[in-house]
């Protein structure tokens, strides 16, 4: 459920390891993460939740696809 999926990055943001860009969209942006569950709207909360999994996962994640970028590029296949 989005709860659960939420959970990661928000104890890390909690923790003080999530740093956003400054800007006059932070007060919407940080008051719909801090008003989930109960929000009407959860957006935010689903685009941070799955930003914060593409970075974890070592399968499907962004730096795999990264990763597997280089390594195409290193073997002169270049990138697909």
């Amino acid at each position: 459920d989005k709860l659960t999926r939420f959970g990661p990055f928000s104890s890390q943001a909690r923790a003080g390891n999530v740093k956003i860009v400054r800007g006059p969209w932070n007060e919407p942006f940080l008051a719909g993460l801090e008003g989930f569950p109960e929000a009407a709207h959860d957006d935010d909360v689903d685009a941070c939740s799955g930003a914060f999994r593409m970075f974890q996962d070592r399968t499907d994640g962004l730096l795999e696809f990264y990763r597997r970028q280089v390594e195409a590029m290193k073997g002169g296949t270049g990138c697909e």
